[in-house]
């Protein structure tokens, strides 16, 4: 995950627009006042990670006096904290959580169509950064097919723009062509952000994997989004996550060795629609899918509850990864082990979780889950400390 280089000026005027484009609400209670205020003082001077802490304390499933107005304006600061921190999966799921939350609302929170919008942007441009451009790119053109305000229309057309440079696409300025006002959209920040000093820079490539048994701190894992699998919406019976106590590792149970990236996706479709279709779900049930070849899957929006752990209890504040596969008869293959073991150790480092926080289904409940191939690698991982 690259790190995103900022200035306090930059953050101050971030910090400046996720407030205003909240609806300026007014919060009710001290406690929610004064967490808000310590961690704006702590993004103007840069301190993410400590604002990032005070707002964890706002969301984390006990506060009773966030209502939902507040509790957008909570998800998106965080998520501004933790795209300049550079990590920009994280910083997706909160503006999808905050978009959810927004729509959910409706009229009960002003501006609540120009907030989804804005997040919908968002997760596009954090979608550029983690290199899906394509991706974002059907995200900002369908958001123009809904015909948005000019504003949101000249803005999503610049990072339709960005996209065609990065893709290497005949003709990028027609996109700017298209733009009503040029004079009064600035992209400045936007090009240095996404193409540098150059107008057509070389895709850049994605960085090679990490390849450690050992859980490691600031391991690096791409993660392919849920648009790459097609995954149909989340439906609306889910619950919100609460604060990240615990990490559970299962396999899917049968044997499967297709390492073809479209067979795979086809699979987790299907999942997904046993899932939803069958169990009532509201999604898929794991946050993250792991195939044969080590690629990573983004499952569950991880700001929703999973339905992986056996109950609703043993779901609570829970992350659910699932190896593809039964590993009660095939074995692990090196390229599992790496991306499990980087996956487990970017979750525990970003919600400070230690190995005994780790667990297998089976240690949760009765059944064979994960098999005893994935049992002993994960025992194996539980025993090296993290630094």
């Amino acid at each position: 995950m690259k790190k995103l280089l900022s200035s306090p000026a930059r953050a101050i005027f971030v910090l400046i627009m996720v407030l205003s484009a909240s609806g300026c609400v007014t919060m009710g209670h001290s406690s929610t006042r004064s967490a808000f205020d310590k961690s704006q003082r702590h993004v103007a001077n840069g301190n993410y990670d400590l604002a990032k802490r005070e707002i964890n304390g706002l969301i984390g499933g006990t506060n009773k006096d966030l209502d939902p107005s507040d509790e957008v304006r909570a998800l998106r600061l965080r998520a501004e904290c933790y795209r300049n921190l550079g990590r920009f999966t994280l910083a997706r799921y909160d503006y999808e959580a905050a978009r959810d939350l927004a729509i959910s609302q409706g009229r009960a929170l002003e501006g609540s169509q120009s907030i989804a919008i804005e997040c919908e942007i968002s997760i596009g441009e954090m979608l550029m950064h983690e290199g899906s451009y394509r991706i974002a790119d059907r995200i900002f053109a369908r958001i123009i097919s809904e015909n948005p305000a000019s504003e949101h229309k000249d803005s999503l057309l610049y990072r339709q723009y960005i996209c065609a440079v990065r893709l290497n696409r005949p003709d990028p300025e027609k996109y700017t062509r298209q733009i009503d006002d040029m004079y009064a959209f600035s992209s400045v920040a936007l090009r240095k952000e996404f193409l540098g000093r150059s107008d057509r820079p070389s895709v850049i490539p994605p960085p090679p994997p990490v390849s450690t048994p050992l859980l490691r701190r600031n391991a690096d894992v791409a993660i392919i989004p849920r648009a790459e699998w097609r995954a149909n919406p989340t439906r609306l019976n889910y619950t919100p996550m609460t604060t990240i106590r615990r990490i559970t590792v299962h396999h899917t149970g049968e044997e499967w060795t297709d390492e073809d990236y479209r067979s795979t996706a086809n699979k987790i479709r299907g999942y997904q629609r046993y899932h939803q279709n069958d169990r009532g779900w509201a999604d898929l049930g794991y946050h993250y899918v792991i195939d044969r070849c080590g690629r990573v899957w983004e499952g569950r929006n991880l700001g929703h509850q999973g339905a992986h752990a056996g109950s609703s209890q043993l779901n609570k504040g829970n992350v659910g990864i699932s190896v593809m596969g039964n590993y009660e008869n095939q074995a692990l293959v090196a390229a599992q082990k790496d991306s499990l073991a980087s996956l487990l150790s970017v979750l525990c480092h970003e919600y400070e979780l230690k190995p005994w926080q780790i667990s297998t289904h089976k240690e949760l409940k009765q059944t064979a889950c994960p098999g005893a191939h994935l049992q002993r690698f994960v025992d194996l991982l539980k025993t090296s400390p993290l630094p």
